[in-house]
């Protein structure tokens, strides 16, 4: 991805600023913790750091052990080494419709979160017993070990892709919508694959299985969800009842 620097700083870049200078004096952080238990047969909690003010922060976790570990990596004052902010917001242009930061970092941690992310889309749009299902077994330990490391190929980032053809763009293209993030759980020649596209734009295709399967998951259907991020609403759609076709056609 070709990128070049802002002249004025945005707002998101002075946050972050203002969170590398915070984290660099871990000893003056007020941090709190929300341990987040599901019941049995939904998925964890996605850890998170919360900053919910100057010097102050909230980790949400699924264990003691998960926190624990944020906690040390805080404290260490080397939380964000090997993480670089790039803006490349243009104040001329529409900012409903840009990408204001891309955050660099190991593609592999990015891959992680990404196939946790669509494992939890799957556990919500169908069920918890799928997103438990043994064909996603491999999927699942990479999101939560990096493990086996051959999983990090399930995911294909449509950012900075140079070799693609206007084909492939434009059939990427026709599953956004503007104002939307989108994610859609479909399965295709035997394997499931959740496409993730981000402020109306295409982000990314994650594959959950590590080769193709020889049965279906989802009897051939195809689910969606719309996430309006400045109303912070969402919703679902199903092609049993024809919503999905409505909206992407």
């Amino acid at each position: 991805m070709v990128t070049e620097s802002a002249a004025v700083a945005t707002p998101e870049e002075r946050v972050i600023d203002q969170v590398r200078k915070e984290m660099a004096q871990p000893n003056a952080l007020k941090i709190e913790r929300l341990i987040w238990r599901p019941g049995e047969g939904k998925p964890r909690a996605q850890a998170a750091i919360i900053r919910s003010g100057a010097n102050k922060y909230l980790i949400r976790s699924s264990s003691e052990d998960e926190a624990n570990a944020i906690a040390d990596a805080i404290h260490s004052g080397r939380l964000l080494d090997g993480v670089s902010i790039t803006c490349i917001y243009d104040p001329f242009k529409d900012r409903d419709t840009e990408v204001v930061l891309v955050v660099e970092g190991n593609e592999r941690d990015v891959s992680r979160a990404v196939v946790k992310s669509a494992i939890n889309f799957v556990c919500a749009v169908v069920s918890p017993a799928l997103g438990r299902d043994p064909v996603f077994s491999d999927a699942r330990r990479f999101a939560l070990t990096g493990r086996p490391h051959r999983c990090a190929r399930l995911v294909t980032f449509a950012i900075g892709e140079s070799n693609v053809s206007e084909e492939v763009r434009a059939a990427r293209l026709s599953l956004c919508r503007s104002g939307f993030h989108t994610m859609i759980f479909a399965e295709s020649n035997g394997c499931p694959s959740v496409i993730i596209n981000l402020y109306g734009q295409p982000f990314a295709t994650v594959r959950l299985v590590c080769s193709p399967i020889n049965r279906q998951l989802i009897g051939g259907q195809i689910f969606a969800c719309l996430f309006d991020y400045k109303a912070g609403a969402h919703q679902l759609l199903s092609s049993l009842d024809g919503s999905f076709y409505r909206v992407f056609e």
